[in-house]
């Protein structure tokens, strides 16, 4: 019923729950886990930052599952639509300059990078 905000809805939900090799959020995720694992006071952050990625894509996959695929839980509910091309466009442009930002970040071509 809405493609466009469901493809960009499912993109922001696999960044933010970490999906594998794509996006950034799990190479973020992926570090956090390593230096909590690696960290000399125990495996109590590691534990915990394990639980947290597990419950993140747990909630997101759930949200969007209710979102795009459930029933309305009030009668009535209006039939949804797609946003207008003004708004859609410019998420549509942010979203274009995020997966941009990912691919630096996965080739290492940002900003901070030092070779030493």
């Amino acid at each position: 019923e809405m493609p466009k905000t469901f493809i960009a809805y499912a993109v922001g939900m696999m960044a933010l729950a970490g999906f594998p090799f794509f996006f950034s959020g799990f190479w973020s995720k992926e570090a956090v886990l390593h230096s909590a694992e690696l960290w000399p006071g125990g495996h109590g952050p590691f534990l915990l930052a394990v639980c947290a990625a597990l419950l993140t894509a747990f909630y997101m996959t759930r949200q969007a599952l209710l979102v795009f695929f459930g029933k309305p839980r009030e009668p009535g509910v209006h039939h949804p639509h797609e946003s207008p091309v003004i708004r859609s466009g410019a998420c549509r442009h942010g979203g274009h300059h995020r997966l941009r930002a990912d691919s630096h970040l996965r080739e290492g071509r940002h900003r901070g990078r030092r070779d030493n």
